[in-house]
Formats: C-alpha cells, structure tokens, sequence
C-alpha cells in the first residue's frame, strides 16, 4: 500500500469519534513522523469525516467491524497489536490500554528498517518539543533498555539474539539529537548546574554514529533523501562537531 508519492499523501489517518488520549497520541505520532519521511502533510480526521481513498486506521474504530469483524481488541494481552492491510485500508490498533500506540510504533520501525531510513530525529531545531531535561531522561532509559537486552541475550542467546542490536538501531535517532544539538545542550546544561548525558567527545561520537548507520544499513533520513545526500550530511556533521569539542558530560554539572 503506497502512502505517499512525490511529495503528496494518499491515505487520511483515521481515528475514533470519540478518540482516547492513547489513540489520539498515537496517530499524532504517525503523522509527524509520516511528514518526515515522505514530505508530504498527512491528516488525522475523525471516522465519521473521513474521506474516500485509503486510510490509515489508528485504533478501535467503528470501522473495524467491517474491516476486520472477527477482532475483539480486549481479547489481546495489554501490548498486543494488528497490522493489517484490508484492501485500501491500514489497519493499526490492539489492546485499548496501550495497543495503538505500540502498533504504530512497530509500523514506523519496520518501515523504517525495510526502507534503510532513520526515522525520527533529524531537526536541526528539537527544542519545539525536546528539551536538555527531555533527552537526558531519554539516555537514561536507553541505557535502561540497552543493559536489559544485553541480559537477555546472555540468559538465551537464541531465543534474543541480536536483541541489542535492535536497540542500538533505534538509539541512533537519539544519538543524532545529542549530535545536532551538542552545542545547545552543552550551553544549558552549564548555565542551569544541570547534568549533561551527551557525548564526552563530540567527534568521536559522531564517527560512532556513522558507523553504526553503516552497520544497520542508514542510508537516509526521510525517503525523498538519496543515499549520496545522506553520506554528504554524515561528512557535513562531523566537520562541524570538530570544531565543538568541549568537557562533554562534565559540561553541566552532577
């Protein structure tokens, strides 16, 4: 099912009338990352004001029981989800708990991973909706995540394998944050005594991250980006953080 071509979207993304905040966050996130990607503008609309043409359906709308009348989302474990393509129809829901929200998440992930693009993160500007507060806790947790899934790989390395990797992968587009905005981030954190859970060394962490985007197959940021662009950008940042090396985490204080 093709979403967008040129520039322009060819599916609405549809929720419930009478939306819950999981759901209403979740196509949220779809749209803006769908922007992104493709450059087009995608629009989120109510079931009962949505268009004809194809539809991304984030969570348990009412057209469901058409579209798939055997599902009974509360039947599923709480991070259960369905994708599922009903003619021209996406379909992206689960549990009510939490289950839209995990299915976009894993539609964006796949896409991501089958089109070799870092979605997410490359705005030079994240203080719109990102601040110094926000990507520290987010390190925070990543590291949480990445020593999780290393033990998991060694209490079953068969059944987790490459488990961290698949960590390391979505960690990239927050590494790209620290990256763009080290300078920024650096600043405050020594203005306000606050921590700075950025890179030690800017360029060397940036050679880190080229690496990894080789390594896991990166070749752009959103799909109208070529690979040649992107190997052009990875050379234009680490030119740049060479010159911004400074204390690194010491920067801001505790």
């Amino acid at each position: 099912m093709c979403l967008a071509n040129d520039g322009a979207s060819l599916a609405t993304i549809i929720v419930p009338d009478a939306a819950t905040p999981v759901e209403r966050t979740a196509a949220e996130e779809l749209r803006v990352h769908l922007d992104h990607a493709t450059g087009a503008r995608f629009a989120v609309t109510n079931e009962s004001a949505a268009p004809v043409g194809a539809r991304i359906v984030v969570g348990n709308t009412a057209m469901l029981k058409v579209l798939l009348p055997d599902f009974d989302p509360k039947t599923l474990a709480e991070d259960g989800i369905v994708l599922k393509t009903v003619g021209d129809s996406l379909v992206l829901t689960g549990h009510p708990q939490r289950g839209p929200l995990y299915a976009v998440y894993t539609f964006l992930q796949d896409r991501a991973a089958a089109s070799g693009i870092a979605l997410t993160c490359y705005e030079e500007n994240v203080t719109r909706w990102l601040d110094l507060d926000g990507v520290n806790e987010a390190t925070r947790l990543m590291d949480d995540a990445l020593a999780a899934a290393g033990s998991e790989e060694a209490r079953d390395p068969v059944a987790n394998r490459s488990l961290r990797d698949k960590v390391l992968r979505e960690k990239l587009s927050l590494d790209h944050v620290w990256l763009i905005n080290y300078r920024m981030f650096n600043e405050q954190a020594k203005r306000a005594g606050k921590p700075f859970l950025g890179p030690a060394d800017p360029q060397s962490a940036c050679r880190a991250w080229i690496d990894a985007c080789a390594r896991f197959g990166v070749k752009a940021y959103r799909e109208t980006t070529t690979e040649e662009t992107f190997r052009r950008y990875e050379r234009h940042l680490l030119k740049t953080l060479g010159a911004q090396r400074t204390d690194g985490r010491k920067g801001g204080g505790t």
